[in-house]
């Protein structure tokens, strides 16, 4: 074995170690300092095996798989969705929303965060298209004991405005859109530009202007994917009386793009 293989190997139990114990404290205490510290220490992590890798395969001209590894390591740095949640609790602190809706179930992971900005008997509409989606979320929410407090739709998103009760319009805190294609499933069924402006039109008329968030994740590698982002960003550019900012996950022009608007009077 190469030593620099070696001293990789060694590595490895201080990174887990930091990695579960960070996992402990955030889920402990639910404050976004842990949060924050959480992501950056992961990104250093993850980044300082990507050079190691690298470097490796650099000077011995080791297996391609080792640089193959390192690009797929630095996507997972700079993760769009884990930096969607930090961002959200930045902006919401310890302040609790009545109302949140998850545009594009996938596996509820959205949803699973967006219960942690719930208030006392708030509630969640989650939607999607694909019946597998609904019920892998559902599952994932009763495994967590949210369950009761999610509405879910099988529907399209731009349904939103007609599907959740009108009591809530212009009291949704916070809505989460994440593009693209339902992981581990039918990569040909994905979000549509023009069903997605629809649905952000939608949002837009759901969400609370006094103190709101929108928040969407839009991927560019896929066919239709490019598209779809500037139809997003068109739509973005038109938004009233809101702080909205892009952010992209790296300079490679078809990484993720998370665009988001804040609502504050």
């Amino acid at each position: 074995m190469r030593r620099d293989f070696w001293e990789l190997i060694q590595f490895f139990p201080i990174s887990r170690f930091l990695e579960r114990a960070l996992c402990f404290l955030q889920n402990r205490f639910k404050n976004i300092f842990f949060d924050e510290i959480g992501v950056r220490v992961r990104k250093f992590f993850l980044l300082e095996e990507v050079l190691r890798r690298v470097s490796a395969a650099a000077s011995h001209k080791i297996n391609k798989k080792y640089v193959q590894w390192a690009c797929s390591a630095m996507g997972k740095a700079f993760s769009i969705v884990e930096r969607s949640h930090v961002e959200a609790k930045k902006f919401f602190g310890p302040r609790a929303i009545d109302c949140a809706v998850d545009a594009t179930l996938g596996g509820g992971g959205d949803a699973l965060f967006l219960a942690s900005l719930l208030s006392e008997g708030g509630r969640i509409f989650g939607f999607d298209v694909q019946e597998e989606a609904v019920a892998r979320s559902r599952a994932l929410f009763e495994k967590n004991g949210i369950l009761e407090k999610c509405t879910l739709f099988c529907s399209g998103h731009e349904n939103m405005l007609e599907l959740i009760p009108q009591k809530y319009r212009g009291r949704v805190g916070c809505l989460f859109f994440n593009l693209g294609w339902l992981p581990r499933s039918d990569k040909a069924c994905v979000t549509k530009p023009e069903t997605t402006v629809a649905a952000l039109e939608a949002a837009v008329g759901l969400i609370d202007k006094s103190f709101g968030y929108l928040s969407i994740a839009s991927y560019r590698g896929h066919a239709g994917g490019e598209e779809e982002c500037e139809a997003v960003r068109k739509f973005f550019s038109k938004i009233k009386n809101a702080r909205t900012e892009e952010m992209a996950s790296s300079d490679d022009p078809k990484s993720p793009v998370l665009f988001t608007a804040k609502f504050v009077i």
